[in-house]
This record gives structure tokens, sequence and C-alpha cells, in this order.
């Protein structure tokens, strides 16, 4: 790799100076390439978001659902063991 840091008193040559140029000019284009090519419009994300949005709330409303036919289950099969447990007893 060529160093082209200058040592004091030194001055930049035509050469360099143009290489420099170029150089800068080089990497703005590519990193305009680069957010064109892989960063999406401000339409997409908002669709994205949205999307994403709307995935999460249903995920949310299907674990709360399933978590309250969960807990009425556990409550049934609990009241049910109760009640058998409770027959026992008497029955001995």
């Amino acid at each position: 790799m060529v160093c082209l840091d200058l040592q004091k008193g030194e001055e930049e040559s035509e050469e360099l100076s143009a290489a420099r140029a170029q150089l800068a000019q080089e990497q703005a284009a590519y990193e305009e390439e680069v957010t064109l090519a892989f960063v999406p419009s401000q339409d997409s994300q908002e669709l994205f978001l949205a999307a994403l949005t709307r995935a999460y709330e249903r995920a949310c409303e299907a674990l709360l659902s399933e978590h309250a036919a969960l807990a009425r289950t556990e409550h049934d099969n609990a009241r049910v063991l109760n009640n058998r447990c409770g027959l026992l007893w008497t029955l001995k």
C-alpha cells in the first residue's frame, strides 16, 4: 500500500493531487451505488414496517388466545383433580 502522507515542508505533486481527487470521486460513486443497491426506498421501508407490525400484532393476539385457552384447560384439570381427590377421600 502506498502511503500518501507528506512530510513537513513537502508539497503535493499534481499527479498525487489528481490521484487523490480521482479516488475521492470513485469512493463517492461507489457509496452512491451501494446506497441505491442495498438501502430500500422510503416506501419499501414503510411497507415492510407495516407488515412487520401487523405480523407482530397477530402473533400477540394468537399468543394471548392460546394462553387463555391453556389457563382454562389448567383450571378445568385442577377442578377435576380436586373433585376426584375429594371423592376418593370421602370413599375411604
